[in-house]
């Protein structure tokens, strides 16, 4: 039985804002002021998982009563 799992993609800051309809800017914005997704900091380079992406728009979802 092989134990290898395959790495999770991480996305470019690029990446993450077209997935979040957001300009980069807005997403490093979004860090300075710690609101927006977790992200990895690898040196200088900064990157996000996807499901941390995916919970961050999970957790803006707004639910209506009717």
């Amino acid at each position: 039985m092989n134990a290898y799992q395959a790495p999770t993609p991480l996305l470019t800051a690029k990446e993450a804002a077209v997935w979040l309809a957001t300009s980069e800017a807005a997403l490093s914005q979004l860090r300075y002021r710690n609101e927006g997704p977790a992200y990895v900091q690898l040196g200088r380079a900064v990157r996000y998982q996807v499901a941390d992406v995916q919970a961050f728009i999970d957790a803006a979802v707004v639910r209506t009563s009717r």
